[in-house]
């Protein structure tokens, strides 16, 4: 019946229901750039407390490691699709 006012209870679960339903695509839009951002973070970091230095200096190219960074991208942007 249309006129009959739903509880409180029924309420609160039709709105955490319709909300709920937002969840994946919000999750699919926000995920590449939170891994962009945990990048770059990770990366700063390290270099803040030279130990990327560290890393070159003892021989370790620039290319190893961002490898796992970008794989981590990749596996990440592959999830949110």
């Amino acid at each position: 019946d249309f006129l009959e006012q739903p509880t409180l209870v029924e309420s609160l679960a039709f709105a955490a229901r319709y909300y709920a339903t937002f969840i994946p695509l919000f999750l699919s839009q926000v995920m590449p750039m939170i891994t962009l951002l945990a990048a770059i973070i990770a990366l700063v970091r390290l270099e803040k407390h030279n130990e990327l230095t560290t890393l070159k200096a003892c021989g370790i190219s620039l290319y190893r490691l961002i490898f796992p960074v970008l794989f981590m991208a990749f596996v990440t942007s592959l999830s949110a699709f």
